[in-house]
C-alpha cells in the first residue's frame, strides 16, 4: 500500500488524477472486502484490520471517509467507526476538519447510544483541534440549531425513514444537543442561539429555555475569562463577556431568553449596579414585558418599583408571589437592601389606580401581604392604616383592610375607632364603597362603636341599617317608632 502514496503536485494533472483514482479504488476495495466479506478468518479480525487500514494508510480519501460514515449505521461496526473517526481527527490534524464532518453528523442519530458517543467525541475533538476543525463543528452546530426555526422538522432527523414529520420535544432536543454542549467551550455562541430563538415558535422557545438553563448555570460557576491571569472565582453577579454582549445586542424576539438569563444571574446573588442599569435601559427601550424587571427589582428605586407595581400584580400567581418575596426580603441575601418597606408596599397597593389594575388583582396582592404574618405585624398594620387614613381621597380598599387587620389583631380596635371618627369628618356616607366598609366595621366592633355612631349627623342616620340606628342616642323617636308595627285600625 505504501506505493500508492500521492505524487507531488508538480506532476501533470491528468496523471496525478489517475494515480489518485487508482489509490482511492484500492483503498476502498480493501475496506469493503474487510467489512463486507463473510470470511470467518477476516470476521474475527475485522476491528483490527479496519483500524489499521484507516490509521496507517498514507492518505484517507473522501470516499473512504464517506464509507466510514456509512458504517456507523451498521450496529456491529457503529462504535468502531466512531472511534476510528475520532482517532483520525486526533492523529491527522491537517485533515481533521474533513474527518470531523463525518463524525458530527451522527449527533442527529436516532440511536441514543450512537448520538451520545458522537456528541461526546465531537466536543472532545473541539477542545484539542485546530481552528479549521472548530469552524466545521460550529458550522454544524448552528445548522442543526437553525432546524428548530423550521415549520416542520427536516428529513435529516429521520434518516432514510419517510414518516409524517411533526416536531416533538425529543426532536427539538436532538437539534439543540450539539450547540448546548458547545456552549461551555464557546459562550459567545449564545448570541446565535438567541438569534434563532427569536425566529422559533413558542414550543421551540420553551425547549430552548429548558435546555439552556443547565449550561448557563454551569457557566456562572466558572471564572470570568476577562483576565487570563485571574483564576479566582468570579465575583457574585459579575457579567461574563458573552452575557454582556447579549444584553447589549439582544436579537428581536429573544427577550424572554434574555429574561431567563437575568433570572439566573440573580438567582444566588443580588443584581450588580451594572446589570440593573442594563435591564433598566432595555426595559425602557426594547423589552416591554414587566417580567424582565422581576430579577432586578431590589436594585430599582422606590419610584420605579411603584410605577411597575400595577403591571407586576397582574402576572401569573407564582410570579406575583416571587415579586412579593423579593420586595419583602423573603428571597434576598441578608445584606441585600429592599427598595421599599413592608409598610410602603401595602400602602402603595391601596393607592394603585383601578384603571391601571383591576381591583381583583389588588385584593389578591394585599392578601399575599397579610399572609406573611411575621412581617405584617400589628405595629406594621397600624402604621399602614394610619397612612391610608391620611390620604386626601379614601382608598377603595381601605375599609376592607381595616376589617382584615381587626380579624388578625383585635387589639387594633381603638385605632379602627379613630379611623371611623376621622371618616365622619370627611362625610364617608357620600362614598358608597367606603360607607359600606364603615358600617361593617361598626358591626364588627359592636357596642364599642356606639360613641362613634353617636357623632353621625341626622342625614347619615337614614343610611344606617336598623340594627345600628337603634344604637344611636341622637336618633329621633320616629326612627324607633318607624320600626314598630302599625296598630290595628291605623293603616
Amino acid at each position: 500500500m505504501q506505493g500508492f502514496n500521492r505524487h507531488p503536485a508538480t506532476l501533470q494533472p491528468k496523471l496525478h488524477d489517475k494515480h489518485d483514482e487508482n489509490y482511492n479504488q484500492l483503498l476502498c476495495a480493501l475496506i469493503t472486502q474487510v467489512s463486507e466479506r463473510g470470511d470467518p478468518i477476516i470476521e474475527a479480525s475485522k476491528d483490527v484490520l479496519l483500524r489499521k487500514i484507516y490509521l496507517e494508510a498514507p492518505a484517507v480519501t473522501d470516499e473512504a471517509v464517506e464509507y466510514l460514515k456509512h458504517l456507523v449505521s451498521d450496529e456491529k461496526l457503529a462504535f468502531l467507526a466512531l472511534e476510528i473517526l475520532e482517532e483520525l481527527c486526533i492523529m491527522r490534524p491537517p485533515r481533521a476538519h474533513k474527518f470531523v464532518a463525518a463524525l458530527v453528523s451522527h449527533v442527529l442519530s436516532e440511536n441514543d447510544e450512537i448520538r451520545d458517543l458522537a456528541l461526546k467525541t465531537t466536543i472532545k475533538i473541539y477542545k484539542r483541534s485546530t481552528e479549521a476543525t472548530k469552524k466545521v463543528i460550529k458550522k454544524h452546530a448552528l445548522l442543526y440549531l437553525g432546524f428548530i426555526s423550521l415549520s416542520t422538522p427536516p428529513q435529516e432527523l429521520f434518516g432514510n425513514r419517510h414518516v409524517n414529520r411533526i416536531w416533538t420535544d425529543d426532536l427539538y432536543k436532538m437539534c439543540l444537543n450539539l450547540v448546548m454542549a458547545l456552549f461551555s467551550e464557546k459562550e459567545e455562541i449564545i448570541i446565535e442561539i438567541a438569534r434563532v430563538y427569536g425566529c422559533a415558535d413558542a414550543e421551540a422557545k420553551r425547549c430552548v429555555l429548558r435546555q439552556l438553563e443547565g449550561p448557563l448555570k454551569a457557566a456562572l460557576n466558572k471564572p470570568v475569562p476577562s483576565d487570563p491571569e485571574d483564576i479566582s472565582d468570579p465575583k457574585p453577579g459579575q457579567l461574563r463577556p458573552a452575557f454582556e454582549a447579549l444584553l447589549e445586542e439582544c436579537p428581536r424576539g429573544a427577550e424572554t431568553l434574555l429574561t431567563k438569563l437575568v433570572h439566573i444571574l440573580t438567582e444566588k446573588a443580588p443584581p450588580t449596579p451594572e446589570l440593573v442599569s442594563r435591564v433598566r435601559e432595555l426595559y425602557t427601550t426594547r423589552v416591554s414585558d414587566v417580567r424582565f424587571l422581576v430579577p432586578v427589582l431590589n436594585g430599582l428605586s422606590k419610584k420605579e418599583v411603584f410605577a411597575a407595581l400595577p403591571k407586576l400584580i397582574k402576572l401569573n400567581p407564582p410570579v406575583v408571589k416571587e415579586v412579593f418575596n423579593k420586595l419583602l426580603g423573603l428571597q434576598s441575601a441578608s445584606d441585600e437592601q429592599c427598595p421599599v418597606t413592608p409598610e410602603e408596599l401595602l400602602v402603595a397597593l391601596h393607592l394603585i389606580d383601578p384603571s391601571k389594575a383591576d381591583l381583583k388583582y389588588i385584593i389578591k396582592a394585599t392578601a399575599l401581604c397579610f399572609a406573611v404574618k411575621h412581617i405584617y405585624t400589628q405595629d406594621v398594620l397600624s402604621a399602614v392604616l394610619q397612612r391610608l387614613a391620611e390620604e386626601t381621597e379614601i382608598p377603595v380598599l381601605m375599609m376592607r383592610t381595616v376589617l382584615q387587620a381587626l380579624t388578625l389583631y383585635p387589639a387594633l380596635g381603638p385605632l379602627a375607632l379613630n379611623i371611623l371618627q376621622l371618616l365622619i369628618e370627611r362625610e364617608v356616607w357620600n362614598n358608597k364603597v367606603a360607607w359600606e366598609g364603615w358600617v361593617k366595621c361598626c358591626e364588627r366592633l359592636g357596642s364599642s362603636a356606639v360613641p362613634v355612631l353617636a357623632e353621625l349627623p341626622l342625614r347619615a342616620l337614614a343610611l344606617l341599617p336598623p340594627h345600628l340606628a337603634t344604637l344611636c342616642p341622637q336618633a329621633p323617636s320616629y326612627t324607633q317608632n318607624a320600626m314598630e308595627p302599625v296598630p290595628p285600625g291605623m293603616e
